[in-house]
């Protein structure tokens, strides 16, 4: 399907396996580290913490599960403190340097440099005639800095984002920040996919998504913003004019790729249900994942 290839590709991008959580592929956070992540650490049998929240229960603050999104909003000492919360997990077998033993700075310097995008989907209503119209959704995309982080503005306003490089640490060469506007209607199809020019800081980047639309038809519409160079860091948009889809606010941040019953945005919160999922992280990856992408072509 059009979304697990996209999917495939970020994937050997940053040297993961498309079902690894998306945090996996910050320098020095191993698999393991990155579902603590995920679930919230200190979770366990009582039941996940809040997601993104932090709590006490006599031994120590404890962080609620935290999406790569939400890791990114982080005032910077925060997302220290949550990394350092899950150092030493390693279990990737792959030889990384761990959190705690020098990784967490590049870790974070990767996570300052992921994107935080500004997107506008709008559909032009004009027709061609026909017994079929021609539509066009507008979606307008703006880098901006992430709520919460302040002191990285000048950062993603500067010399990364204008180069608009990826930060690819396993990829042996320099490779481009990419994205992929997809057009799904309400059942999941596939009407229009084109790959997005560069998104440049202080200026906006327009694409046009063009499909038949047939008289009277009044299906929803929702654009999917889908990187080819990170993982997590994918989002839903219903489109300005037309019909919502109904299970997601604009803009909502979404994996395409998380199973229709996992309200935590992955697959990878199920690894221990897969059986030989239960050695998943003494390998660092395994050939039996689980795609489950949205969008069919």
């Amino acid at each position: 399907t059009t979304l697990s290839l996209l999917q495939l590709s970020r994937g050997l991008v940053q040297a993961r396996w498309p079902a690894d959580p998306p945090a996996a592929m910050l320098p020095g956070v191993s698999v393991r580290a990155a579902r603590e992540l995920a679930r919230g650490s200190g979770g366990g049998a009582g039941g996940k913490a809040r997601r993104g929240k932090a709590k006490d229960n006599g031994g120590g603050a404890q962080m609620g599960a935290l999406s790569l999104h939400e890791l990114a909003a982080l005032p910077e000492a925060d997302a220290r403190a949550a990394l350092r919360r899950v150092a030493g997990r390693r279990g990737n077998g792959d030889g990384e340097e761990g959190a705690a033993t020098g990784g967490l700075g590049r870790a974070m310097r990767m996570l300052e440099a992921l994107p935080a995008l500004s997107v506008r989907c709008a559909l032009d209503d004009g027709s061609d005639g026909g017994d079929k119209t021609r539509r066009e959704v507008c979606v307008s995309i703006e880098r901006a800095s992430r709520a919460g982080r302040p002191g990285n503005s000048a950062r993603r306003g500067g010399k990364t984002a204008k180069a608009g490089r990826a930060v690819a640490p396993m990829w042996p060469k320099a490779v481009e920040e990419g994205w992929h506007a997809v057009l799904c209607d309400g059942a999941n199809g596939l009407l229009a996919i084109r790959r997005v020019p560069p998104v440049r800081a202080g200026a906006a980047t327009t694409v046009r998504l063009s499909f038949d639309r047939p008289p009277g038809d009044a299906r929803p519409l929702r654009v999917w913003l889908v990187s080819s160079a990170y993982m997590g860091l994918d989002s839903a948009h219903d489109v300005e004019g037309a019909a919502r889809v109904g299970d997601g606010a604009p803009g909502e941040e979404m994996d395409p790729f998380a199973s229709a019953d996992d309200g935590d945005g992955g697959d990878y919160d199920d690894y221990d249900d897969y059986g030989d999922y239960g050695d998943y992280d003494d390998y660092g990856g395994g050939a039996g994942s689980k795609f489950a992408p949205d969008c069919e072509t």
